[in-house]
């Protein structure tokens, strides 16, 4: 279906619809690897190469892919992405993001063990006396 649409569509999308095709087929035989290996369809280093050839289309496919997101009319909010941002601002939004998914929890042991090596009093220091 998705090979149809491809042929179906216009010209100048069909480069980088290939692109998608060839790597929603290789995505497909490396998901399902075991059952191509036990078939006896796929060999060890098949697998290599299609990994290989993956990490090509992925490269390749970069440059497009912001357009492609677009192309689905998504708003940020749908997609919850903290890239690709209609407002620019990533960074922010990771970082919030990230501190929501892991939000800071304090060490058991903390304040009984690290926190007297880490902050020594001041007082400490003032009976030191350096010779001159």
């Amino acid at each position: 279906m998705f090979r149809l649409a491809v042929t179906n569509a216009p010209t100048e999308l069909q480069p980088v619809l290939k692109l998608l095709l060839n790597l929603q087929g290789l995505y497909n035989i490396q998901e399902n690897s075991g059952l191509f290996l036990a078939s006896g369809f796929l060999q060890g280093p098949h697998l290599t190469l299609i990994r290989e050839q993956i990490l090509s289309l992925y490269e390749r496919l970069r440059p497009d892919c912001i357009t492609l997101v677009d192309s689905f009319n998504l708003s940020d909010f749908i997609i919850n992405s903290p890239m690709g941002r209609y407002d620019g601002d990533i960074w922010n939004s990771y970082y919030s993001q990230i501190k929501a998914a892991n939000p800071p929890v304090p060490h058991k042991y903390f304040e009984k063990v690290l926190k007297p090596m880490v902050f020594i009093p001041d007082t400490v220091y003032e009976d030191l006396k350096m010779d001159d």
